[in-house]
């Protein structure tokens, strides 16, 4: 069961248009992730799985043709509505939707809970309520410290700001040792790359700053994405990252 929808979610409906989506095939990124898993110990074959802050389901339509259900968590709407049109295209049914502020959440223990670079879990009082509901293991992969994009590094310092890896993996890490609990772990280092026009980019770009607390300027974002525009009036966005998967298995 769940308390009413928080108003952030609204951010996130914003961001679904521009968020990825899932593909059938398994990007060599996340061929890899999924093979980490293996190695540590998670066998999803009959399993039920919690997916904290799923959005479009990216992960979460693979983890349900390999286990016996998935529970989709979001508290956008938009995006679980996304997921669940990719589920029926693929023929993907073993899934359920849960319109949810995973701090309100009030479910039923799951064999394995996963949650991928989702800012639901944060704070200390997260990760107890996630481990709360995992009887056999909990899943993780987050932010492992690096974030490196010229595009969005110009527009952050045009706003006064400079760009950083969102927190993650380390804080769950300082968790699970402060509780004594065994873990694997590996740090993975991937790239992302993002095409759009100079209106989209203004919008997906803007929504970045909101979410870290500032006020996009519109003068100095158009100035600083038209440094960017190609002959063929495309603004390519390379995002080096850094993350961080973590396993812990009973």
């Amino acid at each position: 069961m769940c308390m009413p929808v928080n108003s952030s979610s609204k951010m996130w409906d914003l961001k679904t248009d521009d968020f990825p989506r899932f593909s059938n095939e398994l990007t060599p990124f996340q061929q890899e992730v999924f093979s980490l898993m293996k190695e540590f110990g998670v066998d999803f074959d009959g399993k039920t799985i919690l997916d904290i802050g799923c959005g479009t389901g990216v992960y979460t339509l693979h983890l349900a043709k390999k286990s016996k259900k998935v529970y989709a968590l979001d508290f956008s709407q938009k995006m679980l509505d996304t997921l669940t049109e990719d589920g029926k295209r693929f023929n993907i049914l073993n899934v359920e939707q849960v319109c949810c502020d995973f701090k309100t959440y009030d479910g039923e223990g799951v064999d394995f809970v996963f949650c991928s670079m989702s800012p639901a879990l944060l704070e200390k009082e997260d990760f107890k309520k996630a481990f709360s509901f995992a009887k056999n293991g909990f899943i993780y992969l987050g932010w492992g410290g690096k974030r490196e994009s010229t595009v969005m590094e110009k527009i952050f310092n045009a706003h006064g700001e400079k760009l950083h890896a969102p927190p993650g993996a380390n804080r769950l890490k300082e968790w699970l040792e402060l509780k004594g609990f065994e873990f694997k772990n590996r740090y993975l280092e991937t790239l992302w790359e993002k095409k759009s026009k100079l209106e989209d980019a203004i919008r997906f770009e803007g929504w970045h700053l909101k979410m870290h607390g500032i006020e996009p300027n519109e003068k100095k974002l158009r100035a600083v994405l038209k440094e960017f525009v190609n002959e063929d009036g495309d603004i390519l966005t390379t995002t080096k990252v850094g993350l961080e998967l973590i396993v812990w298995v009973r």
